[in-house]
């Protein structure tokens, strides 16, 4: 149960760190795109080689595909509803906040940023988390690979 904490807190506090340097340090959009761009390749090699392969040998191909697709469309239709209900208005490119009046007040929970935040952290950080507890309760420890990339995916 220790090391379950000390991995998530290893995981978790580049959460904390990048909070603080986005707050405190003027860092360029070129800068963060390549630490995300890093920190997405680094996840998905963690998923196929530390994860996909323990996966497929415990429950075979049905149960690692019907999971895989689950999280891709929960995703996506999750990011289509925010959108769709004004969620897109909330921030452009040149940092000026846009409100599709009709949009947002039609639906305004869905249209706030935090409904985004909310979503992204819901579905980023519940498969993270359970990618770690499971490994680590099963006895087959998680990976460094692994444990890399979510620290890694959650700093920008």
């Amino acid at each position: 149960m220790i090391t379950a904490g000390v991995y998530g807190l290893i995981g978790g506090i580049t959460l904390f760190f990048g909070a603080l340097i986005g707050i405190y340090l003027k860092v360029s959009k070129q800068t963060v795109g390549a630490v995300m761009a890093f920190a997405s390749g680094v996840l998905i090699s963690a998923l196929t080689f530390d994860l996909m392969g323990n996966a497929y040998q415990t429950g075979g191909f049905d149960s690692v595909s019907v999971g895989f697709i689950a999280g891709a469309v929960l995703f996506v239709g999750g990011d289509y509803l925010i959108d769709r209900h004004g969620g897109h208005f909330r921030k452009h490119g040149h940092g000026k906040k846009h409100i599709n009046k009709k949009a947002a007040t039609k639906n305004s929970m869905l249209a706030s940023s935090g409904s985004a935040i909310f979503l992204g952290a819901l579905l980023d950080g519940i498969p993270e988390s359970v990618a770690i507890g499971v490994g680590l309760a099963a006895g087959h420890g998680v990976g460094l690979s692994m444990l890399i990339a979510v620290f890694l995916s959650n700093f920008p």
